[in-house]
């Protein structure tokens, strides 16, 4: 596939080398232990059983989108930063896919990094945040092309407003081999939130989109990135198997605190290359 790129901006979102060091190590504090629920609603999902937090030291590139979509720069600053255009999209999932990355879901990232199945080489997860419309207009078609797999983050009180995925939408894109993950229910930052309030955000989410989808959600995404250990022990004690922030980085040693790498509107193919790049070689 022939993919015309537009020009390199001049501002650099990242500046890359390969004598860079390493991006520092992010340790979580361990979290809280939390009482089990007084009076639990029945729920007809079953959940799994309580897993282990600690994982071994495996590093499966997170790749952080928003819009994929022409944005302009000086009319919508922040939109553009979000963005990543469907040429340069195309130019990525080509890249990727001539250099032997295998897509995984997030659900399939946790399962790899606790040896619950073997995890193919090179493997490398495609998270997008939101529920944007050209989550299934745009990106849908051109990961079909690369026979690639995503998870979509999606906020349920989004969902069939004007720019965002309506229901059916959604199903397709289940349909087509995604992964449907929770981004709580109005995209709040849960750490201003009551705990109560917090929690209700990141349960009725998840048992929300299980209903539309007809399968357990096991996927989460804290929204604008900010968590705490008692928000990532809501998190695990609702049968999510990981979540997702927005810390910048390689390290992914809590399956409830994984970085991830933003794919933001200028960085150039040059410099997506060498982020991925970056990356020493996925082994066990």
């Amino acid at each position: 596939m022939s993919v015309a790129l537009p020009q390199p901006s001049s501002t650099l979102w990242l500046v890359l080398s390969p004598t860079r060091p390493p991006l520092p190590t992010f340790t979580f504090t361990p979290r809280p232990t939390l009482a089990p629920r007084a009076s639990p609603a029945p729920s007809p999902l079953s959940l799994p059983s309580p897993r282990p937090t600690s994982i071994p030291p495996l590093t499966i590139p997170i790749l952080m989108y928003h819009y994929v979509r022409v944005v302009d720069a000086q009319t919508d600053p922040l939109g553009y930063q979000l963005s990543v255009t469907p040429n340069r999209f195309a130019a990525q999932l080509t890249w990727l896919k001539q250099q032997g990355y295998q897509p995984v879901t997030m659900a399939t990232v946790a399962r790899c990094l606790l040896r619950e199945e073997p995890c193919p080489p090179q493997a490398i997860a495609l998270t997008f945040d939101d529920g944007y419309e050209d989550a299934y207009l745009t990106a849908l078609p051109l990961l079909q092309q690369v026979n690639f797999v995503a998870t979509f983050y999606l906020v349920n009180t989004f969902i069939g407003k004007p720019g965002y995925l309506d229901e059916q939408e959604i199903i397709l894109l289940q349909q087509a081999g995604m992964e449907i993950g929770a981004h709580t229910l109005t995209h709040r930052n849960l750490q201003t939130l009551a705990p109560s309030q917090a929690e209700v955000e990141i349960s009725a989410s998840k048992v929300q989109l299980a209903k539309l989808l007809g399968k357990p959600v096991v996927s989460f995404c804290y929204p604008l990135g900010k968590f705490d250990p008692t928000l990532a022990a809501f998190v695990e004690r609702e049968g999510y198997t990981s979540a997702t922030t927005t810390l910048q980085g390689f390290a992914q040693r809590d399956l409830f605190a994984l970085p991830r790498l933003r794919v933001s509107g200028q960085l150039t193919q040059a410099q997506f290359e060498q982020l991925m790049q970056s990356y020493s070689p996925w082994r066990e």
